[in-house]
């Protein structure tokens, strides 16, 4: 509700930046900058603080990683980047898609990870330097992140929740660009706007000490110390995602279902078409266990790509019955008597004639494009 309402009235997605307040000092305060401002308020601005705050205290070692294996900024620094710098980190939305189902359910799909750019002190303001080596600490802790990005988020919920909150943006910037209208309730159920509380925080520190010491002539000359600054926030950057032509994803459509929040149905007869961002969509197939008829039952199970088409009474009964099974991979199917077996290949066709199994009352299978291993009709299954 608050990424719609945000897209609908701003024509962006939420932004949220942990800035200093004054650069020029080391041990400056910083401040929440959301955009839209009104987010300061909302569960939605809560978590991008959380998010963002949670990927500083990791990178810098405040916490042990996530992932066996990852080093701290730090961590990288102590293995030869002498230099001193500053520099930000942010999290960001590197592939984003909308597949549909077959009863049009939108889904939406996103790819995140971890950007990083060194920032020089420039009209005493912080700006990302032109070129950021490759080798710098914190490039290579935002590479590392990126890669395990999913892993962490099963293990760190801020993460998680980051990434659920992308999907609801990605799905507010199709229903807002396709200029479908909205019953107004859509964007409540949110609930009010609260206090945005305190704005500036203490920066996030984590000392590591690191001194070298000049002697001559049996004195001390000088002493140099060194010093390392972290900053960010989340900008998922939505807008790099140029719209496609609605068109059908090229695996094709699956049965999902999704409660009455999470299914947008739109278009003209209930139908939604397929909608791509920088690429082909690809529909998510649904992996099946096992199907259940009304009076009896008919038992399959399809591999993670099978599309399962089917009738309304999917029970065996005595006479004329013909169930229909279009691609789909199973292992077995059960009739009232008797048994049939059959062994095919992933691309072979079985066709169910009324003299290839046992008839009862007329009852004559029929399976189209089906791998099946073995086919019993033991009765009453």
């Amino acid at each position: 509700a608050v990424a719609g309402r945000g897209r609908g009235h701003r024509g962006g997605e939420p932004l949220f930046s942990l800035d200093a307040v004054d650069p020029t000092k080391l041990n400056s305060m910083q401040k929440k900058v959301f955009e839209p401002e009104w987010l300061a308020g909302t569960s939605v601005g809560e978590l991008m603080f959380q998010a963002d705050y949670h990927l500083k205290e990791l990178s810098m070692g405040e916490y042990e990683q996530p992932v066996v294996g990852m080093k701290s900024c730090f961590d990288f620094y102590m293995e030869g980047f002498e230099q001193e710098w500053t520099a930000r980190e942010w999290f960001i939305v590197r592939k984003a898609e909308i597949h549909t189902s077959e009863d049009s359910v939108l889904i939406p799909y996103v790819k995140m990870g971890v950007e990083a750019r060194e920032q020089v002190l420039k009209n005493g303001n912080l700006e990302d330097a032109p070129i950021t080596r490759p080798n710098h600490p914190l490039v290579k802790y935002a590479e590392q992140f990126t890669h395990n990005f999913d892993l962490i988020a099963e293990r760190k919920g801020v993460v998680y929740h980051l990434r659920e909150l992308a999907k609801a943006s990605i799905l507010a910037k199709y229903l807002v660009d396709g200029d479908i209208r909205l019953d107004s309730s859509w964007f409540d159920l949110a609930g009010e706007v609260q206090s945005a509380g305190v704005l500036e925080i203490p920066q996030l520190w984590n000392e590591r000490h690191n001194s070298q010491v000049q002697v001559q002539d049996g004195s001390i000359v000088d002493i140099v110390s060194s010093g390392r600054n972290v900053f960010g926030g989340v900008d998922f950057g939505l807008d790099r995602f140029s719209v496609a032509a609605p068109r059908v994803g090229a695996m094709g459509a699956v049965a999902a279902r999704l409660g009455p929040r999470a299914a947008a149905r739109v278009g003209p007869m209930g139908r939604a078409p397929s909608l791509t961002f920088g690429g082909p969509a690809r529909a998510v197939a649904q992996s099946l266990s096992g199907v259940a008829g009304v009076s009896g039952s008919l038992r399959a199970v399809a591999g993670p790509s099978a599309v399962f088409s089917g009738r309304s009474a999917m029970a065996p009964r005595v006479g004329g019955f013909a169930p229909r099974l279009s691609g789909f991979a199973a292992s077995r199917l059960t009739t009232p008597q008797g048994s049939l077996r059959a062994v095919a290949g992933p691309s072979s066709v079985f066709s169910g004639r009324t003299a290839m199994a046992p008839r009862l009352g007329g009852f004559a299978p029929r399976l189209s494009g089906f791998a099946a291993s073995r086919l019993t009709t033991p009765q009453g299954v």
